[in-house]
């Protein structure tokens, strides 16, 4: 498999990911004029993740690395990290 081919991929409300070999690349969908982010984030700089499934409110998956600035809010705050 090519290092530029994604392991898996996944689709959200607000954007999508892409696993590669090294990386895991975070797309998100801007508001209000259809801007866009991409982030970029080294597998070993990963130190922690946390999911929530959808239930009654959205999910989210929470990515805790090296220089990142993790939300402690709770439930809404790791939601819109």
């Amino acid at each position: 498999m090519s290092d530029d081919q994604p392991i898996t991929s996944a689709q959200g409300v607000t954007g999508s990911m892409a696993l590669y070999r090294d990386r895991l690349v975070l797309k998100k969908k801007g508001w209000p004029y259809g801007t866009k982010t991409d982030k970029s984030i080294p597998i070993r700089s990963i130190g922690a993740v946390q999911w929530k499934q959808p239930g009654l409110t959205n999910g989210y998956l929470q990515i805790a690395y090296s220089g990142s600035g993790e939300q402690k809010g709770g439930v809404f705050q790791a939601a819109s990290d």
